[in-house]
């Protein structure tokens, strides 16, 4: 039943597992699954998760997992913190490695709301 307690329940359990295996693959192992759309995610009995057709992978650098770890440790921070000025300054360093840049017109928060 949608909106159900038990559905609300199977919905955090699966975004939970879709996180972490997401994270294990990016942080960990160093690949992505490259096409993880509906289709290919299978919810099992127990709301368990099954991600299928791995026919689309990125294998990813460690120097790249680093900057995504970097990354997810400046949004926390600004989670936690509401930023700051050094935050803005660091997130758009961060995130100029990934190739983002902004129009000089662009507010100073511009990175941490892109982080956001």
């Amino acid at each position: 039943e949608p909106n159900s307690p038990e559905s609300r329940i199977a919905g955090r359990r699966i975004l939970s597992q879709l996180t972490e295996a997401f994270g294990r693959m990016i942080l960990g192992a160093g690949f992505i699954h490259g096409d993880p759309h509906p289709g290919n995610i299978f919810i099992m009995e127990g709301a368990r998760v099954a991600l299928i057709d791995c026919g689309q992978v990125k294998q990813l650098s460690t120097s790249l997992r680093l900057r995504v770890a970097e990354a997810l440790l400046l949004v926390n921070e600004w989670r936690q913190t509401g930023g700051s000025p050094q935050l803005i300054e660091k997130a758009r360093v961060a995130f100029a490695d990934f190739g983002v840049t902004f129009l000089p017109d662009a507010p100073a928060e511009a990175p941490a709301a892109l982080a956001l």
